[in-house]
């Protein structure tokens, strides 16, 4: 469902308010969602945002629509073919976009062609409610991409593949269990890096052996990079896989001497962020689902020779997630809250950073 999200926003727009996306790139992009769509025998109405060139919801003969003489004029998305919601008359539309007139013809088949794809009981080309607090983010606004993430994650639904991850854990976790593993993903740190690291492992986006065979790219599902002769599913890449075993057991209990406490090897702790296994105060707390996502990230970029994972790694990544934050506590004069969070792994590791 992540990945399908991700590729949806195309179709409202949203990619476009950052990024000048290329005609061909719009028509791929939209294409996957459309094919994802009926796939999962979905749909999903287009709104004022939605492109009109490319779109697979837009087609003439089988091919999407393109009018290169009307997208150099700056029609581009439905919203510059409507005018309070109705459609835009062909006089209006030649004086507003200076089009030459003898496009009648033109004007009639992109009129037929939309109006036939929207409902015509349909009163408004309004948005979701999350594109449209998308949208409202300003082109200025610092840690956007952040932001972003945040509010897709904020939504009354929670779009994790949240089956998938009981199944694979084991667990019956309580009604708001989700919802707050939601919120651990944004509270634990300022670092957009690692926030994508932990919203993308929660949607089980990245490409697995067994992803590979589905897909067609590969003639075997087995895991290439252990010998229990298993499929290469998303859980066993992450947890299971026996280089990745043994590097979380060297976390666990490098973290537990560290912490001067128990630190479970626990897939719930250590791939979701439950703090529920563990009686932490605070800003241990904080500091620890940010560790665990350090080591996350030494797992995904090692995703292709996971024979290579070892501790150090994991440690040289903290050590330098660590300097990062004492210089931006010296900036802004919070050392006292850096002491507070990061003493005991600095004291362990005997850096020179808080004196």
């Amino acid at each position: 469902m992540g990945l399908y999200q991700a590729v949806g926003q195309c179709k409202y727009g949203l990619l476009d308010r950052s990024v000048r996306l290329e005609s061909k790139i719009t028509n791929e992009l939209c294409s996957a969602w459309w094919k994802a769509l009926e796939i999962a025998n979905s749909k999903l109405e287009p709104c004022k945002f939605s492109p009109i060139w490319y779109n697979p919801d837009f087609q003439v003969n089988n091919q999407p629509l393109h009018l290169a003489v009307w997208e150099q004029n700056g029609i581009t998305h439905l919203h510059h073919l409507f005018s309070d919601n109705t459609f835009m008359s062909y006089t209006n539309l030649l004086q507003k976009y200076k089009i030459k007139n003898g496009n009648f013809l033109h004007y009639l088949q992109v009129k037929n062609i939309i109006k036939k794809r929207i409902p015509t009981l349909q009163s408004t080309l309004r948005p979701p409610a999350l594109a449209e607090a998308i949208i409202k983010l300003s082109p200025t606004t610092t840690k956007t991409l952040s932001k972003i993430y945040k509010l897709l994650l904020s939504t009354d639904t929670i779009h994790l593949p949240i089956s998938k991850w009981e199944s694979d854990l084991s667990i019956s976790p309580e009604p708001d269990f989700w919802t707050q593993i939601c919120d651990n993903a944004f509270k634990m740190t300022k670092y957009t890096n690692l926030q994508l690291i932990q919203y993308k492992i929660l949607h089980r986006t990245h490409i697995t052996q067994y992803m590979m065979n589905k897909m067609g790219f590969s003639d075997s599902d087995i895991c290439l990079q252990c010998s229990q002769n298993t499929a290469d599913a998303y859980f066993h890449a992450l947890w299971l896989c026996t280089p990745v075993k043994n590097f979380w057991t060297n976390v666990s209990e490098k973290l537990s001497a560290i912490l001067n406490c128990r630190i479970p090897l626990s897939p719930s702790l250590c791939l979701l962020g439950d703090l529920t296994t563990t009686d932490l105060p605070r800003k241990q707390s904080q500091s620890l689902l940010v560790v665990l996502a350090i080591a996350k990230k030494t797992i995904l970029v090692n995703w292709k020779n996971k024979q290579s994972l070892n501790i150090n790694l994991w440690l040289n990544l903290l050590i330098n997630h660590i300097s990062m934050e004492k210089i931006s506590a010296s900036n802004k004069n919070q050392l006292l809250n850096f002491i507070q969070t990061w003493s005991l792994y600095v004291n362990y590791l005997n850096l020179n950073l808080v004196t």
